[in-house]
């Protein structure tokens, strides 16, 4: 994105509850993401708890863990490897029931599903992020291939290191003594919380995550992006202290993209449009400018797209070479507007996409390629497999947050 894009965060009543939300459009002025935040409720991921060992699964290999609050958490044991114990229940190395951990949310709760946790606790910062179970060191795959080279050799001498130490993508204008400080910053930090976490007593929230709306407009802000916007004083006061803390280290001009607005006669959701913007963006159908509309459908098990030529005007009335023509057309321009669809509600998992059919194998191709170049840059990662015996194309996307529908209502929505 260029400086020309936009992310404003509000509160706002919708559908009878009260949210807080998160708006980016791009250079355009499109809607390209929406994160949305129950102000009844809130996020459990990244919250580190104390938690009690119920009972250990093999047959699933999984444990279910009691923590603060009465509540149940999903503990895989692949991720409870080189976990921290502050109370083990007898001499056995392995999980058993009884034992008290600390463990990390990685995952909220889904209708009738706990929270999934693991035991590998993550410390982030800036440029670098501290694992606790996993110590291989990791790089960014979206940094360059001479970034990743640099950073590789910078690790080299971390192998020893008592935590795993992940570099991350703002990492890649930064200086060899900004990340050491940082990282020199972050252990301390973690060390001194592991030392006093040991001592607590199982089922305690020991530190409070960072919502997804701070984590993504902190994100905005740092990558230099375009501008925030926000109406909520304690959320500006928050990214005032992040911007403030990334004009000691380079760009002081960066501070100009923070922006608060205190303007009583006219809510900020309001001038934004947000009510409209969202109520399309759960909408089953996406009309779009030639005419040609999406049908979007969840499921159970994936998400079906289908694309319709609707009220296109350009439709020709001559040969079928014209029509396989009229065709791409749409399913070109349905091949970008799924790529933002995606992003924009936040649809994860399986992704079965039935385009108007075209014969030739070549048109079918464009197609492919021009989606796969419409979905490069969304940062949740998609893959676009290949067409189906039956004509539709297979996608995947890895899921980041609950999609749109899930965040607004979590009962409406389908389960991915």
């Amino acid at each position: 994105m260029d400086r020309d894009s936009r992310c404003v965060v509000t509160e706002m009543p919708f559908r009878g509850k009260r949210f807080r939300v998160l708006l980016v459009t791009d250079e355009r002025g499109r809607e390209c993401e929406i994160l949305c935040e129950d102000t009844a409720t809130r996020s459990l991921v990244g919250d580190i708890y104390t938690g009690k060992v119920e009972r250990v699964m093999k047959g699933i290999r999984a444990a279910f863990v009691k923590i603060a609050g009465g509540r149940t958490v999903f503990l895989p044991l692949e991720d409870a490897v080189g976990c921290v114990y502050t109370r083990k229940e007898g001499k056995r190395e392995e999980l058993c029931g009884g034992d008290e951990i600390l463990l990390q949310i990685v995952r909220d709760p889904v209708g009738t599903k706990d929270a999934v946790a693991s035991c590998n606790l993550t410390f982030g910062g800036r440029f670098v992020t501290l694992t606790t179970a996993k110590k291989s060191p990791g790089i960014s795959r979206k940094l360059s291939k001479r970034e990743r080279q640099r950073w590789k050799d910078f690790l080299a001498s971390y192998e020893a290191y008592p935590f795993g130490v992940i570099i991350r993508t703002e990492a890649a204008e930064a200086g060899e003594e900004a990340v050491r400080a940082e990282l020199e910053t972050l252990t301390e930090k973690a060390e001194a919380f592991l030392r006093a976490a040991i001592h607590q007593t199982g089922g305690q929230l020991l530190l409070q995550g960072e919502g997804p709306l701070e984590k993504r407009a902190k994100q905005f802000l740092r990558q230099g992006e375009g501008v925030v916007q926000t109406d909520l004083p304690g959320f500006y006061q928050d990214l005032l202290a992040v911007m403030e803390d990334v004009g000691k280290s380079g760009d002081e001009n960066l501070l100009l993209n923070l922006l608060f607005y205190d303007d009583p006669s006219y809510e900020l959701y309001k001038l934004a449009g947000f009510p409209t913007i969202l109520e399309r963006a759960l909408g089953r159908k996406v009309w779009m400018a030639s005419g040609a509309y999406l049908v979007i459908d969840p499921t159970e098990a994936l998400t079906a797209i289908d694309v319709n030529s609707g009220r296109n005007q350009r439709q020709p009335k001559s040969s079928d070479v014209d029509m396989e023509e009229y065709h791409l057309r749409i399913n070109l321009e349905a091949a970008e507007e799924i790529a933002r669809q995606l992003r924009l509600r936040n649809i994860s998992g399986m992704i079965l996409v039935d385009f108007i059919n075209l014969r030739s194998e070549e048109r079918r191709s464009q197609v492919l390629q021009c989606l796969r170049r419409a979905v490069a840059e969304d940062p949740a990662g998609v893959q676009v497999l290949d067409y189906t015996r039956l004509q539709l194309v297979e996608m995947t996307r890895k899921k980041t947050y609950p999609p749109l529908a899930r965040q607004i209502c979590p009962c409406e929505a389908a389960s991915e």
